[in-house]
């Protein structure tokens, strides 16, 4: 499918995603731009802690234009506080995870949304040489 896609002549994002499994990150640049390197993220905070912490194991596979998903930003879904939810969009950009929100733009609060524009964290997240390899240590609760 990656052939096919490149050869459209179109620029097309391709995720691939096998939860985590196979160690489909090796194959990850010459195949898609991103894929994921875990299971799905719940909105708990201990889910997110679980993904961010085999992050480094990952950070070797991620560069210019190719990416290590995170899965989604769990906003306004009920289980973080909005600390929690900050500090789950930092790790995000900092990884240069995709953004991806999965959450009622309708129904967002003023908080949330007003996180979700900051310019700051979006101007870390184009940084391009700030790479995941960057967290050295393991996060915990």
């Amino acid at each position: 499918m990656s052939t096919e896609l490149a050869a459209s002549g179109r620029d097309i994002y391709h995720e691939m995603c096998n939860w985590g499994q196979d160690s489909i990150w090796t194959r990850g640049l010459k195949t898609a731009n991103s894929r994921r390197v875990s299971s799905d993220v719940t909105n708990k905070w201990s889910s997110i802690v679980s993904i961010a912490s085999g992050a480094q194991a990952y950070a070797s596979y991620a560069g210019p234009g190719g990416f290590n998903d995170f899965d989604m930003l769990e906003v306004m879904n009920g289980g973080l506080a909005a600390v929690q939810e900050r500090a789950n969009f930092g790790i995000l950009a900092l990884a240069k995870s995709p953004l991806l929100i999965g959450t009622d733009l309708m129904k967002i609060s003023k908080t949330s949304l007003a996180m979700l524009l900051n310019k700051i964290i979006y101007r870390l997240y184009q940084v391009s040489n700030l790479e995941m390899r960057m967290m050295r240590r393991t996060w915990t609760d």
